[in-house]
């Protein structure tokens, strides 16, 4: 699973080029991207989504009758749902360029998720090497973003797209390894991000 706007930030090209080149249309897995486009959470873009992603694979010389299986969720779905929405799944990936902090990422691990993301930026707060798989980074780059300007004048990361690879064959070759991963991440999710948790160091600052 996947959860992301389709911007160039959450690094959408990285996910799929690592994918498509580690997996076939053999293989059983099947990648599913929660998905919408900037500025439009609400409009249906199944149709234009893929489009892009066939092109995309296309773009890279890959045979696009032989890519592994992926499916778009455009919908959006109430928080009440996201709990048994995120347990529907093996494993959550986000190969962004930074995260100011990945909501997404918090909630797979809180449900005992394994997550791969990259090694870098706001997600780091809360993610290391015994609670998640974290993908290296290969360099930080300017930031050459059309879609929104404010990034421009700054650097982000370029996810390794061999190592994001290797780590989403690892997941689906050692499910049983990835599991205790996720429940050591639902633990530490816990230990420092409970309501509890929260509350008290906040109640602490007002003091």
């Amino acid at each position: 699973l996947s959860v992301f706007e389709w911007s160039q930030r959450k690094g959408w090209p990285i996910l799929l080029e690592a994918y498509f080149r580690e997996f076939t249309h053999k293989d059983n897995v099947c990648l599913f991207l929660k998905t919408y486009l900037l500025h439009k959470p609400d409009k249906d873009v199944k149709k234009e989504l893929k489009e892009r992603i066939i092109s995309f694979a296309e773009s890279i010389k890959l045979d696009i009758h032989k890519l592994p299986k992926f499916e778009l969720i455009t919908q959006q779905l109430p928080f009440k749902d996201l709990p048994s929405f995120y347990k529907a799944f093996d494993c959550l990936v986000i190969p962004s360029h930074g995260e100011g902090w990945g909501r997404p990422h918090c909630e797979a691990m809180s449900m005992e998720l394994p997550v791969i993301a990259t090694n870098w930026s706001g997600n780091t707060e809360f993610m290391n090497k015994d609670n998640s798989y974290l993908i290296d980074v290969e360099e930080l780059v300017d930031i050459k973003d059309t879609e929104i300007q404010f990034y421009q004048g700054h650097r982000w990361a370029k996810p390794s797209v061999r190592h994001l690879g290797e780590l989403m064959r690892h997941v689906y070759e050692n499910p049983e390894m990835a599991k205790e991963k996720g429940r050591k991440a639902r633990h530490d999710m816990i230990a420092s991000y409970s309501c509890e948790v929260i509350g008290n160091k906040v109640l602490s600052r007002l003091n």
